[in-house]
């Protein structure tokens, strides 16, 4: 096992004995390509990425200064309202609201902009919306270089044989695999891709919440995003049925918080026992 990989398993808490365990277990998945390894939030931090409530923060902050970026020669509204812009100030220092609620309000205001006067606004107000929606998210998390260009877990993990799912939004483990192999990984962009494929080749990239490098995809930030891939879309038995596809009996979490409940219940299943 790498030395270096050695360092990000903590044995602190865990006895030498279960520290051994997780090794081996790790080195049993190196044949069959049966590991399957879930990046967290907690990677990306490590490079100067915001966490959770920050990335809130700076996203409503964002939109304070680029409402009127959607705002066109046939657009419902010809100014931005001010009564909008102190609403975004009241959202973001003293709602109360969750992160969750708080998107799915910045979400409606973005709506709101690209309300158009045409006869068919509604198929056009959908368009622009879908077009512009995750504009912050493009310009944050792949136009703007991290603080640390080198992310150390990614590159330690990328030495085993494994399938990488993540909930980030960057496209961090792409660059570093690039980086390693010279090549471009295979990536789906979201859960949906899972529909099509059959088994997936060692070192697939799936980012379960979606990325900004697809156009016109709504990124799962929101209440109603959440509930729109966790209650309706089944993204449990999507998981379920990839893992027994990949004959999967080991996951390893690496920077994931245990309070992302709808996360953690995706892998509660009894076909990892």
């Amino acid at each position: 096992m790498d030395k270096g990989f050695e360092k990000l398993v903590s044995t602190k808490i865990n006895s030498s004995a279960e520290y051994n365990n997780f090794i081996n277990a790790l080195a049993s998945t190196k044949e069959d390509n049966t590991l399957v390894c879930f990046l967290g939030a907690g990677t990306s931090i490590s490079q100067g990425y915001k966490n959770w409530n920050g990335y809130v923060q700076d996203l409503i902050q964002y939109w304070k200064t680029h409402l009127q970026d959607l705002l066109g020669q046939d657009s419902f509204y010809s100014s931005v309202q001010a009564t909008d812009i102190s609403f975004l100030d009241w959202l973001n220092d003293r709602s109360g609201y969750s992160n969750k609620r708080k998107l799915d309000m910045v979400h409606h205001m973005i709506k709101k902009y690209c309300r158009s006067k045409s006869l068919d606004h509604k198929l056009e107000e959908k368009t622009k919306y879908l077009e512009h929606v995750n504009d912050f998210e493009k310009y944050y998390f792949l136009e703007i270089n991290p603080i640390k260009k080198t992310n150390e877990i990614i590159d330690q993990v990328l030495n085993l044989s494994a399938i990488f799912i993540t909930t980030n939004y960057d496209n961090q483990i792409e660059k570093a695999y690039e980086k390693t192999f010279q090549s471009h990984p295979s990536t789906l962009t979201d859960i949906n891709a899972l529909d099509n494929i059959d088994k997936l080749a060692d070192k697939s990239i799936l980012h379960m919440h979606g990325t900004p490098v697809t156009p016109g995809v709504l990124l799962v930030s929101s209440s109603n995003s959440y509930n729109q891939l966790y209650l309706n879309n089944n993204a449990k038995k999507k998981i379920e049925t990839q893992l027994i596809k990949q004959n999967t009996h080991v996951l390893l979490f690496i920077g994931s918080s245990l309070q992302e409940e709808e996360v953690l219940t995706l892998f509660s299943s009894d076909s990892l026992n």
